[in-house]
């Protein structure tokens, strides 16, 4: 479906319509499976002489000094305590970034790298010299992938409040992320409909982390449950519109639904039949 679409934007491309890489929207909920999904297209398109480049929305979270200042200067909401939720992003940065992308405007783009061990695994981003390189020019697609991709806020404020009291302020946030879910080309959505089944991938998730970098790194399996509890509320407002094929065209981008691929999966990460 990819390469298809990436033969529609190289011939828009040829009649002036479009340039640089296929920028994709990769959005599935922490641990289905994103970064495993993304190395296995990286490879594909590698073994057919062309080249696939990701980046996540977790690259961008706010530097730990500018977290913790959102968190004191919201100390009443305990959504934004911790990286996750819209306003922990840099969106003015991964919008600069991707604009460089679209428009192969230079031969190097960097690209931010987050390190989600540092302080006990409260997470900073990394110096500049740990971050990526790569050159717009000779990529033919970015995806751009996170557990959030594509969460548009809700008209209904009042709503929200049912849900959790501070996601009125996260959907004040968000409105800032619109104009970045713009700029994808095409979308892949993955669908999560039973919420539970994230606690236990953050959990596998972390305990794989902990494996690679040390026991004393990231948190204990108490704190990824508290970690996570502060993302279900967002999972809860945003999920139903993202699901909502008639919010594609509108929220994300798209020029049709045909720009869109979305399947759900279970429990154990395995696409689910119509």
């Amino acid at each position: 479906w990819i390469k298809n679409k990436l033969e529609d934007h190289k011939a828009g491309a040829s009649s002036g319509s479009g340039s640089g890489p296929l920028c994709v929207g990769l959005s599935a909920p922490q641990g289905c499976g994103k970064t495993t999904l993304v190395t296995a297209f990286e490879e594909l398109f590698e073994s057919e002489g062309m080249t696939c480049v990701s980046m996540s929305l977790d690259d961008f979270y706010l530097t730990r000094e500018e977290q913790v200042a959102l968190g004191e200067s919201h100390s009443e909401n305990a959504l934004l305590q911790v990286r996750g939720n819209a306003g922990t992003h840099d969106v003015n940065l991964a919008m600069d970034l991707i604009d460089q992308v679209k428009n192969a405007s230079s031969e190097e783009v960097l690209v931010p790298c987050y390190d989600k061990t540092a302080y006990e695994g409260k997470g900073d981003r990394h110096k500049e010299d740990k971050w990526r390189s790569y050159n717009p020019k000779n990529v033919d697609v970015v995806l751009y992938e996170g557990w959030m991709q594509g969460f548009t806020a809700v008209e209904d404020e009042a709503s929200l409040e049912k849900i959790h009291g501070g996601i009125t302020e996260v959907n004040s946030f968000l409105k800032g992320y619109d104009e970045m879910w713009k700029l994808m080309d095409i979308w892949l959505i993955i669908q999560v409909k039973q919420l539970d089944c994230i606690y236990k991938w953050r959990l596998q998730a972390e305990k794989s982390m902990k494996e690679k970098f040390g026991q004393d790194k990231g948190m204990t399996d108490d704190e990824v449950k508290a970690f996570v509890d502060q993302y279900i509320p967002a999972y809860k407002a945003y999920l139903p519109g993202l699901y909502d094929q008639d919010n594609h065209t509108k929220h994300l981008g798209c020029e049709s639904t045909e720009d869109v691929f979305m399947f759900e999966v279970d429990d154990m990460r395995s696409p689910v039949e119509e």
